[in-house]
This record gives structure tokens, C-alpha cells and sequence, in this order.
């Protein structure tokens, strides 16, 4: 049986991020227990869903849809330099375009792999997460994989 949480979380290994899965609480909680410092990054997964496609009465391939985000912690002082009164520009450029490289980089691994295709994905911005001070970039994506493949 193909794993969806499990090939994310075996990126998250390979990128050297910490993986957190779950709705968006329980992530926070999970990000408020473990210990981050300024600079780590993290990979967080929302719970899917997926949709079969039928051929003759079983499923042929099912697609899973679902929100990633790729995250880091942060430091004004150390790492990005963040200040209230910064642009927008500012802002993209020094905190957001580095996790939105990453995530890019994530959606390639992905798509790397013979048993999986990336049907669609919609990145989005978020500020100042939850109380840890991270930044995330966010995906909204969907991917196809073949039932009888095992991850």
C-alpha cells in the first residue's frame, strides 16, 4: 500500500526538515514541543484526501489532495533581519524567498519518483505563524499514484 504521509516524510528526511503531519493545531502543538532554533526549517502535512479512479470495478489510480508547508523559524537578530516596518519586497526577499526555493525543491522531489505525478499545485505566503515566529510558504496540491506501487 502507497503511504501518502510517508513519502512526505521521507522528504522531510532526506531535506534535513522537520516533519510534523496533521491539521493545523495539531501541528502547532507539535511545533511548540519540539525545538526549533533560528533558522531550521520545517515540512508540515494536512490530513488528505483521496479520490479513486475506476477501471472495471477497481481502483486503477487514486488522487490525493492535500496542503503542504514548508517553514523556518526565525530570528530578527541572527537569521532574516525582520522588522515591523519592513516592504513587502523586503519581506519576500528576506525571509520568504529561501522557503519558497525549498519548496520548489520538495515539489521536484516528488515528481521524481516513477510512481507518483503532480497534478496540480498552488503555492500561497503566510507571515508570522503560530507563536514560534516561522514563516511558512504553503502548497495546495494534488498528485495521482498507482494503487499497487508501495512506498
Amino acid at each position: 500500500m502507497f503511504d501518502p504521509v510517508k513519502i512526505f516524510s521521507d522528504i522531510a528526511v532526506i531535506r534535513d526538515l522537520q516533519f510534523m503531519y496533521g491539521a493545523r493545531h495539531f501541528q502547532y502543538c507539535e511545533l511548540t514541543q519540539k525545538t526549533l532554533t533560528a533558522g531550521d526549517s520545517f515540512l508540515g502535512m494536512f490530513p488528505f484526501t483521496e479520490q479513486g479512479q475506476m477501471n472495471n470495478g477497481s481502483v486503477s489510480t487514486w488522487t490525493v489532495s492535500t496542503i503542504i508547508w514548508i517553514g523556518r523559524k526565525f530570528d530578527p537578530a541572527e537569521i532574516t533581519h525582520s522588522n515591523l516596518d519592513e516592504t513587502e519586497e523586503q519581506k519576500y526577499e528576506r525571509r520568504l524567498k529561501y522557503l519558497r526555493s525549498l519548496m520548489e525543491t520538495v515539489l521536484s522531489d516528488l515528481c521524481a519518483s516513477s510512481y507518483v505525478e503532480l497534478l496540480s499545485a498552488r503555492v500561497f505566503r503566510e507571515l508570522n505563524k503560530f507563536d514560534e515566529c516561522t514563516d511558512v510558504i504553503g502548497c495546495e496540491l494534488s498528485f495521482s499514484y498507482d494503487p499497487s506501487y508501495t512506498n
